[in-house]
């Protein structure tokens, strides 16, 4: 779990700490870091079908969404940081080791 939110942290955080200046987005990072999470864990629950929590995350799997839809990605890290998501009983993502910042 401590992976999946340090993996987001360096993928989102710099969305979240950018002044009203528009940040650019690293979308090579995000299609292979984030998207792939969305996609393998949260899509099963958060889809156009089964909107678990009224959630469908499918839209989120474009990078462009980080930019355009602040509040929702901010949701989307508070729950998995506070292990809110996922849920008990469903698996979280394989553990992979978080790139490191250069």
């Amino acid at each position: 779990m401590r992976q999946l939110v340090a993996l987001l942290a360096l993928c989102i955080g710099p969305i979240f700490a950018a002044t009203a200046k528009s940040p650019a987005i690293d979308s090579a990072s995000f299609d292979a870091n984030v998207k792939p999470i969305l996609k393998n864990t949260c899509s099963g629950c958060h889809n156009p079908t089964l909107t678990s929590g009224g959630v469908n995350l499918l839209p989120y799997l474009d990078s462009a969404t980080l930019a355009d839809d602040r509040a929702s990605w901010e949701k989307i890290y508070q729950k998995i940081e506070s292990g809110e998501m996922p849920p008990r009983g469903i698996p979280g993502p394989r553990h992979r080791q978080a790139p490191q910042p250069q």
